[in-house]
C-alpha cells in the first residue's frame, strides 16, 4: 500500500526478507513498505514481530537477504546483493536513534556528542555550530551543552542522541523505541519534536506506545516478520483484531468499547471529542 500524502518515497522496500541464522527463521518474510518524504509513519507490533529490524533496514544499517530496497531514490540492495555506493549515499540522508542511547554516546561533552555527526558529514565549523545550538534548544539541552553525556539520566542521554540524530538535518529519521527509557512528560517533549518535523523530514517511529501511534500519518502492525495490518490511526487503532496481535487498544478506544458492553451507542473512536459528544447525547436521552 503507498502512502496517502502524495509525495515522492524516502524508502521503498518490496519482498524483503531477512534473517538472523541463515534462513531458517524469517524476522521479515516478504514485506513490502513505502515511505513518502514528510510522512509520520509508526511501525508496530509485539516483541519480535520484526519491527526493529525492520527500522534497521530503513535506516540503511543492515541489508537484507531477499528483496528489493529503495532509499532516498537509490537502489542499494537488488538481486541478493548489496550496491555499497548507494548505501553509504543514502546514510548521508538518514538519521537513527536507538533504544538505548548510550550506544550513540561517543564524547564526554553533550555538545561535541552532537556535533558529531555533522562533522562527520564534514560540514563546516559554522554551519556544525548552528545545528548544535538549534537542536540543543528543540530537545530542552542547551543548558547541559558543556556536561558528560555518561553522566545523565537515560531520558536525558535520550534527548541528547535524539538531538544528535537531527543535527544532521536528515531527510528521514528513525526512531527505535525512544520513548522506553522516558517518563510521561519526556515522551510528550518527544512527540512534540516529531510533531516540528511533520511535513518536513520521513519519520518511522518504531513504539508500543498506542497514544504515539495515535498522531502519525500512517500506521503499520507486524507479526512474525509479515504486515498484519497497515492504514489510517483510526482504521488501525481501532481494529479488534488487534489484540490477537499481543497489543491493546489506545485508552479512549477501550472505553468507549466498555461503555458499549454496558448499553451505551457511542463508536470504538480515537477521537476522544467524538466519544464524549456520543455519551452527552446517550446520557441525555
Amino acid at each position: 500500500m503507498a502512502p496517502a500524502t502524495g509525495r515522492g518515497p524516502a524508502c521503498s522496500l518490496r519482498g524483503v526478507r531477512f534473517s538472523y541464522d541463515g534462513g531458517t527463521t524469517w524476522a521479515l518474510d516478504g514485506v513490502d513498505l513505502d515511505v513518502a518524504l514528510g510522512e509520520r509513519l509508526c511501525l508496530l507490533g509485539a516483541n519480535g514481530s520484526g519491527k526493529s529490524t525492520l527500522a534497521r533496514l530503513v535506516a540503511a544499517i543492515s541489508a537484507p537477504d531477499e528483496g528489493t530496497v529503495e532509499l532516498m531514490g537509490l537502489t542499494c540492495f537488488s538481486d541478493g546483493r548489496p550496491d555499497g555506493a548507494s548505501y553509504a549515499e543514502a546514510r548521508s540522508r538518514i538519521s537513527m536513534v536507538f533504544q538505548n542511547p548510550e550506544d550513540q554516546i561517543v564524547t564526554t561533552r553533550v555538545a561535541d556528542d552532537v556535533a558529531f555527526g555533522p562533522e562527520n558529514l564534514g560540514w563546516p565549523p559554522a554551519r556544525i555550530g548552528a545545528a548544535v545550538a538549534r537542536e540543543l534548544d528543540r530537545v530542552a539541552m542547551a543548558d547541559l551543552a558543556d556536561a558528560d553525556p555518561t553522566r545523565l539520566s537515560g531520558g536525558q542521554q535520550q534527548r541528547v542522541a535524539i538531538a544528535g540524530a537531527l543535527a544532521m538535518e536528515p531527510d528521514l529519521l528513525v526512531l527505535d523505541e525512544p520513548g522506553a527509557r522516558l517518563d510521561v512528560r519526556g515522551r510528550r517533549g518527544v512527540a512534540r519534536v516529531l510533531d516540528g518535523l511533520r511535513g518536513r523530514t520521513a519519520v518511522v517511529h518504531v513504539t508500543h506506545f498506542m497514544e504515539e501511534a495515535a498522531s502519525a500519518d500512517r500506521v503499520v502492525v507486524l507479526d512474525r516478520g509479515r504486515v498484519a495490518l497497515e492504514g489510517s490511526p483510526d482504521k488501525v487503532l481501532e481494529d479488534p483484531s488487534l489484540a490477537g496481535l499481543s497489543l491493546e487498544a489506545p485508552f479512549t478506544v477501550r472505553l468507549a468499547r466498555a461503555l458499549a458492553e454496558r448499553g451505551l451507542d457511542v463508536p470504538a473512536t480515537l477521537d476522544t471529542g467524538r466519544l464524549a459528544d456520543a455519551v452527552v447525547r446517550e446520557v441525555g436521552r
